[in-house]
């Protein structure tokens, strides 16, 4: 809690784990890469071992490539994420929003499971559509109660896609 009662906001960490996390892997998997090319201009290229090459390259080559992949999709879908947000925030329609769950994810950070809490709404043509807040904290996520109104951005041009804002509206812009 905070020292006015309320829950603490989820920091921004949390709420940009896909980026960072991705960005570990990746790096990682830069790191393999480059370990594997070195080694392979020493051995193959500097000291001639030929096809004994592969056995010591092997297992950097194997770990760079998959880091890499598995980093780089983290950090695609971060920042495409991250992206649509910041647009939705920009230039979105800002609605109220009804919680309907309060869930604990299968993601952990320091050991601590992160939540994310459900909710629908319904766009300007009276369409209800449902979203979720993304990672919070067990804290934030747990202040919340089913059946609470919140504020969400959907865009207006694509209804369905919306940016949790909590319990702050924020102004309308436009």
């Amino acid at each position: 809690m905070s020292f006015d009662g309320q829950p603490r906001r989820t920091s921004a960490a949390i709420r940009s784990f896909k980026l960072w996390f991705g960005g570990i892997f990746l790096t990682i998997g830069l790191v393999g890469l480059l370990v594997a090319s070195v080694l392979y201009l020493v051995l193959a290229v500097s000291l001639g071992m030929g096809d004994l090459t592969w056995a010591f390259i092997g297992a950097p080559l194997v770990i760079g490539v998959a880091f890499t992949a598995l980093g780089g999709t983290y950090v695609w879908l971060g920042l495409r994420e991250r992206r649509a947000a910041q647009r939705l925030l920009l230039s979105g329609t800002t609605t109220e929003a009804t919680v309907t769950a309060i869930e604990m994810t299968a993601t952990r950070v320091n050991h601590r499971r992160l939540w994310h809490v459900l909710y629908t709404y319904e766009d300007m043509y009276g369409v209800v559509h449902t979203g979720e807040s993304g990672y919070l904290s067990a804290e934030e996520a747990q202040s919340y109660r089913l059946g609470e109104t919140v504020f969400v951005r959907y865009d207006p041009t694509s209804p369905a896609t919306s940016a949790w804002l909590g319990r702050e509206e924020w102004p309308e812009q436009g």
